[in-house]
């Protein structure tokens, strides 16, 4: 069981803890209904402990991972990200991932618990590619949501204006800690921003941003926010028995216009023919 960096602050807050997809995680700082409406009206930050990030070097990096996946990823330059779902040949979903791209490297964002099989599904339609796969584990992940996100990350230094397009990040400090800030209203569904920083700095982070007003909120909130909005989680609400059509929201995101990727035969097939 994979233990956040902030375990012992979000002890001394007296959240209660419990796992959520191999991590240990806060389920609650306050009545949920306080939680969820803090994140509604206001601003509200969750430790996403259970996130993990994947590096992808090589060449062909982007070549080969835009072929292995649901999203744009060859057309994109440092700085943008996007949304994306690997899926096996039959058109089921290996995983959800986020995508960052640098100037020397890919950075793949998913959980923890399924980096390692997805890096074995990909892996096994590498031939020629010069790409290269390593896990990047040493990293916290804090999602800030709610209307006032941008205010409350601006407060603790972050400006937030320059992150116009949905997924671009910016590289920034944070308080006093180095900080991958990233535009993402595909969380719960509310306006957002996703702060990656190094674990040992985590505490710090954390503490910058509830200080810059944002209200704490555990995973009940968090689940109660994003089955609300129909945001599902894999091995939560879908798995690899499902092919992306079976959810709106997952759906929605597809490219049509990308070119071909793995699964995609399967899933343009049940579209046209409109049997998911």
């Amino acid at each position: 069981m994979y233990e956040s960096p902030l375990t012992a602050a979000h002890r001394e807050r007296g959240a209660s803890l419990r796992p959520f997809k191999g991590a240990l995680v806060p389920d609650a700082f306050d009545a949920l209904a306080a939680e969820v409406a803090a994140a509604r009206e206001g601003a509200a930050v969750v430790d996403l402990a259970w996130l993990g990030h994947v590096r992808v070097t090589g060449r062909h990096r982007q070549r080969f991972v835009h072929a292995m996946c649901t999203c744009q990823v060859k057309a994109l330059t440092a700085g943008d990200g996007n949304f994306g779902m690997v899926l096996e040949g039959k058109g089921k979903l290996v995983a959800q991932f986020l995508v960052d791209v640098e100037a020397d490297a890919l950075r793949l964002e998913l959980a923890r618990a399924d980096a390692e099989g997805t890096v074995a599904q990909l892996l096994r339609y590498r031939v020629a590619d010069l790409v290269e796969f390593a896990q990047d584990p040493g990293r916290a992940v804090l999602s800030v949501v709610g209307p006032a996100a941008g205010d409350a990350l601006s407060r603790a230094g972050v400006p937030v204006a320059p992150l116009e397009r949905e997924y671009a990040f910016v590289d920034a400090t944070l308080g006093d800690v180095a900080a991958r800030v990233r535009r993402n209203a595909g969380r719960v569904g509310l306006p957002g921003f996703d702060v990656t920083v190094a674990a040992e700095d985590a505490p710090r982070a954390w503490g910058a941003l509830l200080a810059a007003g944002a209200a704490p909120i555990g995973q009940a909130a968090w689940d109660a926010l994003r089955v609300a909005g129909g945001y599902p989680v894999d091995g939560i609400d879908v798995d690899a028995t499902n092919v992306p059509l079976e959810a709106e929201r997952l759906a929605a995101t597809i490219d049509w216009n990308k070119g071909c990727y793995l699964g995609q035969e399967v899933v343009c097939m049940m579209s046209d023919r409109g049997q998911p």
